[in-house]
């Protein structure tokens, strides 16, 4: 195997994995915003997705595009660029290729990660320092008819709707420079395309999943099944363990820490404060106990005793 196709085929199939983990992470973090009044936020979504998506777009050019070894530092030099809508012209071959949605959203993340990402290490327009925010909520608003409130006691909510929406216009996308890579891969003969099954990528690019409808269906589901199943000797082994006094006025929040790890932190809190309360021994024993929940090599046969007192 000669240099080039060493690069093509292993070092890139690792950038495909990387590129996938990255647009998964930024969907994770669009569906857990509960709304867009927080800018660092809608960075976070933006950045994951952006990196993502130009990492595609780079791979699919090294893959599409006939490298001369004698000019490769020429070549190397022309992918130096956070310009999604330049590198993906280089690509397309019709400019029909999508919508003035996922145009307009290409163009976007274009801004954020060539201008707006470090906005707020300058004085200039020191103001402005959400313009993220802003444009994203300007896309939103123009291309999905809604009105986004964020005032003190209004304030629009995120919802299945809206993250389906966003889905859609970055699947196309992906999906679209995935099967790029595919073709151009098989053109090559190189392994460029695949990824570790029931990974991170495996949901992006295989069952080409760009949202987290299914999976908080998913963790409902289990909980109701945990509430109603009496009689599984796991289950009963479990309930063995005395419950911590958590307020119960907090039940609904503390339910939607399953969905939400920001959610997780005020909890966290009160967890170390209940915790404060044992003695060390008592503690020991909890977490030996705590250790055995979820753990698939458990046998019955090797409970530990918990002596709640």
């Amino acid at each position: 195997m000669d240099k080039i196709s060493y690069w093509k085929s292993l070092n890139l199939c690792k950038e495909v994995s990387l590129a996938g983990i990255l647009i998964y992470n930024g969907l994770k973090a669009f569906d857990e915003m509960d709304s867009f009044q927080n800018e660092e936020e809608i960075f976070d979504f933006l950045y994951n997705i952006s990196v993502g998506i130009e990492r595609l777009e780079k791979i699919t050019l090294i893959l599409k595009e006939d490298i001369d070894i004698e000019k490769i530092q020429e070549f190397e030099q022309s992918l130096k660029t956070h310009n999604h809508i330049e590198l993906m012209n280089r690509i397309i071959e019709t400019k029909k290729t999508f919508n003035d949605i996922q145009n307009n959203f290409l163009h976007l993340l274009t801004n954020f990660y060539k201008n707006w990402r470090y906005d707020r290490y300058s004085l200039n327009d020191y103001q402005n320092c959400d313009k993220e925010k802003q444009a994203f909520i300007d896309f939103l608003e123009k291309h999905y008819q809604l009105k986004i409130q964020n005032e003190l006691f209004n304030v629009t909510q995120n919802n299945d709707k809206i993250k389906k929406a966003i889905g859609k216009c970055i699947g196309k996308i992906v999906t679209f420079l995935y099967e790029q890579i595919k073709l151009y891969s098989h053109l090559n003969n190189v392994f460029t395309y695949e990824v570790r099954y029931n990974s991170k990528a495996y949901k992006i690019f295989i069952k080409k999943e760009f949202d987290f409808i299914l999976e908080n269906k998913l963790w409902k589901e289990i909980l109701v099944y945990i509430l109603n199943n009496q009689d599984n000797d796991y289950l009963i082994f479990y309930k063995s363990l005395q419950p911590l006094d958590f307020d119960e006025a907090d039940l609904i929040p503390l339910i939607n820490t399953f969905r939400n790890d920001l959610n997780k932190i005020e909890y966290n809190d009160i967890l170390e404060s209940l915790y404060e309360e044992m003695d060390n021994q008592s503690r020991k024993k909890r977490d030996e106990f705590l250790d055995l929940i979820g753990n698939e090599s458990l046998e019955l046969s090797d409970e530990i005793d918990y002596n709640n007192d």
